[in-house]
């Protein structure tokens, strides 16, 4: 599901709705801390193994290789922020946003570890770096969300996306892939 940031959202989310969302962020900003992971930290084999930790080894596929392949992509095209824990100064979390390093920018991934899921984590995360993105002046932000997310993003404002939104499907020997 194509979905873009709306700055100007005009949702009827309720009093309530918004009370609620601004509750949890306070509540995960006083369990990490969320900010731009640094060009050292990204070289780092920890936090490369921190990141791989927070996925799901049974149904993901950005292992530890495909993590490595998105942090050597240039830096003014790719931008990640991670989640790390006050107390132990761990990584529970990250997010990896894709750029043309210009303009527009896609968040493709957003991580969390299981057992900090649930607690506001992963929104503080997509905050930090939507900042991030604001202080590069990239404000055309979009996130590619299966359908079972598109609540999670849309209390961020992330609308849904009416434009075309279309994956290119390469031919192979044994069909398109």
């Amino acid at each position: 599901r194509s979905m873009i940031f709306n700055r100007w959202c005009a949702r009827t989310r309720s009093d309530d709705g918004a009370a609620r969302a601004r509750r949890r962020h306070r509540e995960a900003l006083a369990l990490v801390e969320c900010r731009a992971l640094t060009e050292a930290e990204l070289r780092a084999r920890a936090v490369v193994d921190a990141m791989a930790a927070c996925e799901d080894a049974r149904a993901s596929t950005w292992d530890a290789r495909a993590i490595e392949r998105a942090i050597a992509a240039p830096e003014a095209q790719r931008t990640f922020a991670g989640a790390f824990a006050r107390e132990s100064g761990a990584l529970v979390g990250y997010a990896a946003c894709a750029s043309d390093g210009a303009f527009v920018a896609t968040v493709e991934r957003v991580c969390v570890r299981e057992e900090w899921r649930g607690r506001g984590v992963g929104g503080a995360i997509v905050r930090a770096l939507g900042e991030t993105l604001r202080e590069r002046e990239i404000y055309d932000v979009g996130v590619r969300a299966p359908r079972r997310l598109v609540g999670f993003f849309e209390a961020l404002n992330y609308d849904e996306d009416e434009s075309t939104h279309m994956i290119f499907a390469r031919e192979s020997e044994e069909g398109v892939v």
